[in-house]
């Protein structure tokens, strides 16, 4: 007694015995007529090791807690929508790498009108804006903690106590410079976070000389000090009691004939745009 003989292949259909078919046994071979009645069972033994053939391969060096349905169903917590869950935790993946990348309360500047952001991330400009508490309450929180809050409102530089009760104010950073804290190194000493410092320029110097009575003259003066003509041509202010000489003369102070001039102080600079990072779409 033998085994019929399988082959690893699929075939198209299962050979259906007919009335008029011998009962023939034997190996089958329906070209042949040889084997009828073995022929539908060796085609589906044939099926039967395809398809064993391809799960080989697929569970090929899967760990044996790993290789059946029921253990690949259960390492998957045995949830019946994954993909809802995959979706739900990436997303979560996202809002966390969105937290760590631009944390509530982070400064932000950019060259361009509005900062390049994620789309769940709501930046506002520090300008002094009375701002909603209850809009904006990680903010809030922040901003308590920060050091940075003045509940005077009398600082620009630090948050403000906005209307006292719904709002508060933004720091004001437009047509500002940041100024690192001296914080020990005694260049711009006595100072605090938020100290607020106005404009100021070094100590500009000249100087009008005498000459033996005279003064005024093009070779005693230097610095912001010069000799002006456009009022005549006077070359010098002199001792009046030499008689017939001029006694008369212009000198101006200039300080663009010093140092660089503007309607401010100001250092060498690009324009930017200062936001800080408010909310986030996704809450929570």
């Amino acid at each position: 007694m033998a085994n019929l003989p399988e082959s690893n292949q699929w075939p198209n259909g299962i050979y259906q015995i007919e009335q008029t078919d011998p009962v023939l046994g034997g190996p089958p071979d329906l070209a042949q007529g040889q084997g009828i009645s073995n022929v539908a069972a060796k085609q589906l033994a044939d099926r039967t090791l395809w398809l064993k053939t391809k799960l080989d391969t697929l569970l090929n060096g899967a760990d044996p807690a790993l290789d059946t349905l029921a253990e690949l169903a259960a390492a998957l917590g045995n949830d019946n929508d994954l993909a809802a869950t995959i979706t739900a935790q990436l997303a979560a993946a996202r809002q966390q790498a969105i937290r760590d990348a631009y944390p509530i309360g982070a400064p932000i500047t950019t060259y361009h009108d509005l900062p390049d952001l994620p789309p769940e991330v709501i930046a506002l400009e520090l300008d002094r804006s009375a701002i909603s508490r209850t809009s904006y309450p990680e903010l809030w929180t922040k901003v308590q903690a920060s050091g940075r809050f003045d509940p005077s409102g009398a600082s620009t530089a630090a948050y403000g106590p906005g209307d006292g009760a719904t709002t508060f104010d933004l720091i004001d950073a437009r047509a500002t410079v940041d100024r690192v804290l001296d914080n020990g190194r005694g260049v711009d000493a006595g100072r605090a976070l938020t100290d607020e410092q106005g404009d100021a320029i070094r100590n500009i110097t000249g100087h009008l000389a005498t000459n033996n009575g005279w003064i005024f003259r093009t070779a005693n003066t230097d610095g912001a000090f010069w000799i002006n003509t456009a009022f005549g041509a006077a070359q010098a202010l002199h001792n009046a009691t030499q008689a017939g000489l001029t006694s008369y003369g212009w000198a101006d102070f200039d300080a663009s004939r010093v140092v660089p001039t503007a309607p401010e102080n100001r250092v060498r600079n690009i324009a930017v745009k200062r936001f800080i990072v408010a909310k986030y779409t996704f809450g929570g």
